[in-house]
Formats: C-alpha cells, sequence, structure tokens
C-alpha cells in the first residue's frame, strides 16, 4: 500500500474529521531499520503499525470498536512495509 493510498482510505474512514499520517524511519549505527506509520484522527486517536494496514486497522477499531472483522479478513500481517 502507498503512502497515497492510506490517505484515501483514512480520508474515507475519518468523515470529515482532522487526520494525519506520518512515517517515521530510524536507522541504527548497525544498519538495521525500524519504520512506524502513524495516523491520527482528531487530536485524541493514534494507532501505529509497521505498515499502513496495520496502523489502518488499528485505527478502524478505535473508530468503530463494535464492528466485527468483514468476513475473510486475514489475521496474518501482511509482507508490505510503509513506504
Amino acid at each position: 500500500m502507498t503512502f497515497k493510498d492510506a490517505k484515501a482510505e483514512l480520508r474515507a474512514m475519518a468523515n470529515g474529521e482532522y487526520r494525519s499520517l506520518t512515517y517515521s524511519l530510524t536507522e541504527f549505527d548497525d544498519g538495521t531499520e525500524t519504520a512506524t506509520c502513524n495516523i491520527y484522527v482528531n487530536p485524541s486517536l493514534s494507532a501505529s503499525g509497521a505498515t499502513w494496514r496495520e496502523a489502518l486497522n488499528g485505527m478502524r477499531e478505535l473508530l468503530n470498536p463494535t464492528d466485527p472483522k468483514p468476513a475473510g479478513e486475514s489475521e496474518a500481517p501482511e509482507p508490505e512495509v510503509c513506504f
């Protein structure tokens, strides 16, 4: 999923509320990297993950805590990264 795709999905999910997407990449001196995708809706809700899908799913849970997952949605993490 691209940043543009995540932005579009969050826009639909946020229903006109303030929203923000950020990507953070930390590179350590041994060459390892850690990526984090952060999503904010209005000043009080935030979700993050190693991929945009993980972050968007977390935000969906915060916005709709009683909504069950759609049938067939996999619990396995996606192999994508958020950049």
